[in-house]
Parts: structure tokens; sequence; C-alpha cells
């Protein structure tokens, strides 16, 4: 019958030392605790009541660090920048972020916008950044939101900022009038040139006020 179980553990490739033994009486785990990362090389020695002993192979087992969460931040545009609609070829704003991991690589960025978190795009790198070109937003306020994920999945903090995509107003460029001075009922008719370089106009009116 089983008498004793030694435990050995050895850095990987350094000689084996014996860690601790149990009995049967004690059961037959045994806990071990490493204080340092890296690769380790176990064995057990068996022994029954004969004297004779039985010995396991190597078994290695890898202790890594915990995993560090990335880290994103937004490079541009700034907070509460605005950006003109523009209905011919569309509107294009340009997001450029930074994305680190102290102990891995990036895999993947991705941009997300309102409290929804609907999908814009993976984000193309850059240099040294993070770019994600978004066309044809339509007019109003948005929340860009940021992720990054590294090698090992872990997924960074959220950062966000807020812009907003505005119709800008058409100009007027010129009114002119058939008469300045004129009887009371005759008829004037004004000439008005407007314009709007980022739709199309929709109409055109003309207010009086009486002097």
């Amino acid at each position: 019958r089983i008498t004793k179980n030694e435990f050995y553990r050895g850095e990987s490739g350094k000689p084996l030392s014996l860690i601790g033994t149990n009995t049967p009486k004690s059961g037959s785990l045994f806990r071990d605790k490493v204080d340092n990362a890296g690769s380790y090389d176990y064995k057990v020695i068996t022994y029954d009541d004969n004297g004779a002993t039985k010995e396991t192979g190597i078994t290695t087992i890898v202790v890594r660090n915990a995993n560090s969460a990335p880290a994103v931040s937004f490079v541009s545009p700034a907070n509460d920048t605005s950006f003109t609609y523009k209905q011919s070829g569309g509107t294009n704003i340009l997001f450029k972020v930074r994305a680190s991991d102290s102990d891995g690589s990036i895999r993947n960025v991705s941009f997300y916008y309102s409290d929804n978190n609907y999908f814009l795009g993976g984000g193309t790198l850059v240099g040294s950044e993070y770019q994600y070109n978004w066309t044809w937003p339509s007019p109003g306020n948005y929340v860009i939101k940021v992720k990054a994920w590294d090698n090992e999945e872990r997924v960074s903090e959220e950062k966000s900022i807020s812009i907003k995509v505005e119709v800008a107003s058409p100009v007027i460029s010129d009114v002119t009038a058939s008469k300045y001075t004129t009887a009371y009922f005759d008829p004037v008719r004004f000439t008005i040139t407007a314009s709007d370089a980022n739709v199309s106009m929709g109409g055109v009116y003309l207010l009086h006020k009486m002097s």
C-alpha cells in the first residue's frame, strides 16, 4: 500500500528539489505556491510499504503575470467639434485614436456611436494611430465611442467624445428690384441670388416690412 508521496519542483532546465510530502492520511492533494511568473517542472515519487518507488514523468507548468487591459485615447477630432453637413459628396469625419498594451499587442480597435453602441467600424492602423473615416453621417448630435482589444481578448476602458453635424445656412448674395419707387398696387419684380454649397436650395421667401 502507498505510504508517502514526495513532490519536486524546479525552474525549467534546472534541477528539481523536494518541496513537500503527503501521506494517504493527509489526502492525495498537494498545494504549491510560486512567487514569480515562469516555467516550472514538477514530478512525484510514490513509496509503498515494501520500499518500492514509482516516479512520474516531468510535468511543465507555465505561470504568467495577470494580463493588463489595453489603453485607448482619442487623438482627433477634439471633443465638441462641429462639422458641416454636405449633401453632395457626403460629410467625411476622420477619427484618430492611439491604442497600446503594456504586456501584449493590440488585436482590434472598434468605433461605436450613441448610447446603444451602434457599430461604426474597425480602425485601420496608420503609422502609430488607428483611424476610421465616417462617411455620410446625418445631421445631429453624436457620442462617438472607441474600445481596444489585446491579443488575449481583454478589452480596454471605453473612451468617448461628442460631435455635432450641422446644416449650414444658405447665402443670399444679391437682391435687386425692378423699381425702387412705385405707386400703390404697381407690381415690382425682385431678383434674388441665393446659394448653398452643401445642400440643394429648397426655396426663397421674401418678407416685407412697412415703414
